[in-house]
């Protein structure tokens, strides 16, 4: 007999839901793709590696701009120059529309890991779902940019990885999964390589080590993958990025991960035959196993909840670690959403201790978390704190999704809520599917206004200002040409071949006239000087980004000096509403040399 799928069978297929989060994931991630004309405040270097390599076909292309080891993650740049030659359509178009499609496809996989682990559609969609929105994750997975593909697989990497340790035929695309991450992006390997051993470490809290033979096989190879890479290959960050910790080389820093490896597997191991372990350690580390206490759930919740709007209130007076940015009544408003996502997740950390494989999720949780405590107590600018959290919240997504359905449950019978009919939903159910319902709404109205809320960067680009370096191209001579603007535009403009001032300029942007940014103008021997200025709305009414967490803020006054000598108008753009009232502008400026060293004879 043939099937015959009605809307009431379709809603009950736990696919359907799946397509529907993962679509809505990619639709919010793709927004400043399709409401912008690029977007991003490095998307000019991406944008020029990408021409690199469809220019030369090389995956790994020589790199002159600014910041250093991006040409050595090519997996971004390549998948864009495929769709380009496929499609036809231009680079610009393109690559800023398909890697939030990637970033929107982790979502799937979340699903595909919590299923895999727990055995539990309704959890997985939950999961799922939690992190379609999830603010960090939404926010950092929408650029065109190599963590994006990063993010895709290192989950995809995960979900192999997961499935390799019941079936070995999952070795091979385990292996190559793992080579397209580490060539996609180092910090996203870097958080998979400290992943796993969490993962390991706290798996041999209830496992022989002998039973674990494939998951340390895995993590030595794939580590080792890693560190070849980057001391071979991407030799800039083995160099500069693994050395600018100061206590340690680079070369230390492997040895460490190794010796921390396999100390905390022997450690535990030894502990775990003498008793000692058991008896001390287990039960005060609170990683011991039994009944949930929903009481003490609800008491982490509480307590979390708490101590983030005290942090908050703390950051309205004190910038951020590794930051310029204060809290604001605004921005405080947009995070009580992931706030109390965070204090769900709080609450699901309790309700993990009768979960089967709860070593992974907590290995995976916990040795991310150790790596950010560690960041924002020291400040390091190597592991930026707030670059920890996008990370994090995909093992909190699991926590939170598990958490708020076994505290409300009681226990873990119920059936998937796909499989339900309306009529006969339990109450418990109800409640989960308002709760949730009210996490996932508010954290994804969320998502980008509280990132602008705080100020300090605006990674917008508009239609006019790609118009303003594309006049740039068609009417200045490259060789004799230094552009001046911010760090945003300022690669975009590197990426067609000009010369730019990057972050050397600040009194260009906020002296009230042009001698008190002359030092600016002329520059030094070996820059040379600024030849042309390009301005538009964002430098002009939100902010100047010039370099990390270094901003200036334009005055009227300070806009006003280039409406003189010695600077002349060469070009103006802008984009209008229906009743002519400007959105977005941009303006090209010439310096007047001649006018400058006339002035300075008298």
């Amino acid at each position: 007999m043939t099937r015959i799928f009605t809307p009431t069978t379709i809603l009950k297929k736990w696919y359907f839901w799946l397509i529907l989060v993962t679509f809505f994931a990619i639709i919010l991630r793709s927004i400043p793709a399709w409401t912008n004309a690029a977007w991003g405040s490095d998307f000019g270097i991406y944008y020029g590696l990408t021409k690199a390599f469809v220019s030369t076909g090389n995956l790994i292309n020589t790199y002159n701009g600014w910041g250093g080891s991006y040409q050595y993650f090519p997996i971004l740049y390549t998948v864009t120059g495929v769709a380009h030659w496929l499609t036809g359509l231009d680079i610009l178009v393109v690559m800023p529309k398909i890697a939030p499609i990637f970033g929107g496809l982790t979502v799937a996989i979340l699903y595909f890991i919590v299923y895999e682990l727990l055995k539990r559609r309704d959890i997985a969609l939950l999961s799922a779902a939690f992190l379609a929105v999830a603010p960090f994750h939404v926010y950092q997975t929408s650029h065109a940019a190599p963590l994006t593909m990063g993010h895709f697989f290192m989950l995809l990497s995960l979900y192999l990885f997961i499935k390799y340790l019941k079936d070995s035929r999952y070795l091979l695309p385990l292996i190559l999964s793992t080579i397209l991450l580490i060539m996609s992006h180092h910090l996203t390997t870097y958080f998979y390589l400290i992943s796993l051993f969490g993962i390991v470490v706290f798996q041999s809290i209830s496992t022989p080590l002998r039973e674990l033979k494939r998951q340390i096989l895995y993590v030595l190879v794939c580590s080792l993958m890693a560190f070849v890479y980057w001391f071979t290959v991407a030799i800039p960050v083995f160099n500069d990025y693994m050395g600018k910790t100061k206590l340690f080389s680079p070369l230390m820093l492997v040895a460490l991960f190794y010796l921390l490896f396999f100390g905390l597997l022997f450690f535990i191991s030894h502990g775990k035959a003498h008793g000692w372990f058991s008896r001390f350690a287990i039960p005060r580390l609170g990683l011991a196993e039994g009944p949930v206490n929903r009481k003490r759930a609800a008491i982490f919740l509480i307590v979390t909840v708490c101590s983030l709007l005290g942090a908050a209130l703390f950051f309205f007076f004190i910038p951020f670690p590794v930051s310029i940015v204060k809290m604001n009544t605004t921005t405080l408003l947009y995070s009580l959403p992931i706030i109390a996502f965070t204090g769900v997740c709080a609450l699901g950390l309790e309700c993990l201790r009768e979960l089967q494989n709860r070593r992974i999720i907590q290995g995976w949780f916990f040795a991310i978390f150790a790596s950010f405590t560690f960041a924002f107590f020291t400040g390091d600018t190597t592991l930026f704190p707030d670059r920890h959290i996008e990370y994090l919240m995909v093992p909190m997504c699991i926590i939170s999704a598990y958490g708020l359905y076994r505290f409300l449950e009681g226990k873990l019978h119920v059936p998937s809520l796909p499989a339900l009919s309306l009529q006969h939903i339990p109450t418990r159910q109800w409640l989960i599917v308002c709760i949730a319902s009210f996490i996932i709404c508010s954290n994804g109205m969320a998502v980008y206004p509280v990132k602008n809320s705080v100020g300090g960067i605006d990674e917008t680009i508009s239609q006019p200002s790609l118009a303003a370096i594309q006049w740039v191209t068609q009417n200045l001579d490259r060789n004799q040409t230094l552009v001046a603007t911010d760090l945003r535009l300022s690669k975009i403009a590197w990426a067609d071949g000009f010369n730019t001032t990057f972050e050397a300029t600040n009194e260009t942007w906020t002296s009230d006239n042009w001698s008190g940014c002359l030092s600016d103008l002329e520059g030094n021997e070996t820059r040379g000087r600024i030849t042309t200025i390009v301005i538009d709305d964002v430098m002009k009414n939100s902010v100047v980004n010039l370099a990390l967490f270094r901003n200036e803020y334009m005055t009227n006054a300070s806009y006003q000096k280039f409406a003189a000598e010695p600077f002349h108008l060469l070009y103006r753009n802008d984009t209008r509403t229906s009743e002519g009232e400007i959105v977005h502008w941009v303006e090209v400026y010439a310096v007047n040399w001649t006018y400058i060293e006339h002035y300075k004879t008298r």
